[in-house]
């Protein structure tokens, strides 16, 4: 099938299996496709087009031709963190919960593609986010800040 992004390395047989859990849409540029603060927990996977990744006015990333925007929802009851619109005319394959659950249910290795996926997102957003607090906190005098104690420090006194 020649399909990269989350279906790398899998088999013709797999890919086909999985893609009847997906719905193929086309959507137009300059379209609104995810707000974020809704509820929906809905991954896309983008076969053709650009899609720009902001919050507030701030613009997060892009996502392009077999990238995946939306795999966070999976796993936090669908919360959007973002917003999501398309740049030029773009064609995106849907995933809902439920597909991915019956895919789960029987063992399909695009479950581990996007739960590795959804792990490495979370790495590299906690990695960024160390990083930014890091570069806030540069020149703050910390020698003489006693943190207060943590939980198990406090029942444990």
């Amino acid at each position: 099938m020649g399909r990269g992004g989350i279906f790398e390395g899998m088999t013709d047989k797999d890919i086909e299996v999985a893609l009847r859990h997906f719905q193929q849409v086309e959507v137009g540029a300059r379209q609104q496709l995810i707000a974020e603060g809704d509820i929906d927990p809905t991954l896309a996977i983008v076969e053709s087009g650009e899609l720009v990744v902001m919050t507030g006015d701030t613009k997060l990333g892009y996502v392009r031709d077999n990238e995946v925007v939306g795999e966070m929802a999976l796993f936090t009851n669908g919360m959007r963190t973002a917003s999501v619109r398309s740049l030029t005319p773009t064609r995106l394959l849907l995933l809902d919960v439920e597909g991915f659950l019956r895919l789960r249910s029987f063992g399909s290795p695009v479950v581990v593609a996007i739960e590795e996926l959804a792990l490495h997102g979370m790495t590299e957003r906690l990695r960024n986010i160390s990083a930014r607090i890091g570069s806030l906190a540069e020149g703050t005098d910390v020698q003489h800040v006693t943190p207060p104690k943590g939980f198990f420090d406090q029942i444990t006194s």
